[in-house]
């Protein structure tokens, strides 16, 4: 386990103070704490940046699958937040549903990393560092760039 990687964990496990914040928000099912909510979101945000400056250095493919999986909880649960946000400036009002699913969401964190993201981070990682793939990419991005107005043929 190279120190990069500590390293890099090391900022993931300083967002797990975020979680139950969230979660202890949204089991009031107010619309009031938004800039609590904004917080989480610049602090996450700003942990994500640090990470991605950090993850080039990363040569392990199961470090890198590991780190991925969890970038990607955390790219998912900005979204639900920033979602979350625009909701409540839009419509001043929120769904006893929707607080709950955003709980469930936290609470599940660990599920869904071990499954869903490690799954998908493998896949975008095999997908990478595949020649043949590569290869395919690279040829249908020269051709869109060679006539990128060219209409598709049905």
């Amino acid at each position: 386990m190279s120190e990069i990687f500590k390293e890099i964990f090391t900022i993931f496990n300083s967002l797990e103070t975020q979680e139950p914040e969230l979660i202890y928000i949204f089991e009031k099912h107010s619309i009031k704490p938004t800039d609590e909510i904004a917080k989480s979101c610049a602090i996450i945000s700003s942990s994500i940046n640090s990470i991605l400056k950090l993850y080039p250095d990363i040569t392990e493919m199961n470090d890198k699958i590991k780190i991925k999986a969890h970038l990607k909880f955390y790219y998912q649960l900005i979204t639900k937040l920033m979602h979350f946000l625009k909701s409540i400036e839009n419509f001043q009002q929120l769904s006893d549903d929707y607080y709950d699913q955003m709980i469930e969401f936290l609470e599940r964190k660990n599920f869904l990393i071990n499954g869903k993201y490690t799954n998908l981070a493998k896949k975008e990682l095999e997908i990478f560092f595949s020649e043949e793939k590569r290869k395919e990419m690279e040829f249908f991005l020269g051709k869109r760039l060679k006539d990128p107005f060219k209409p598709k043929k049905i």
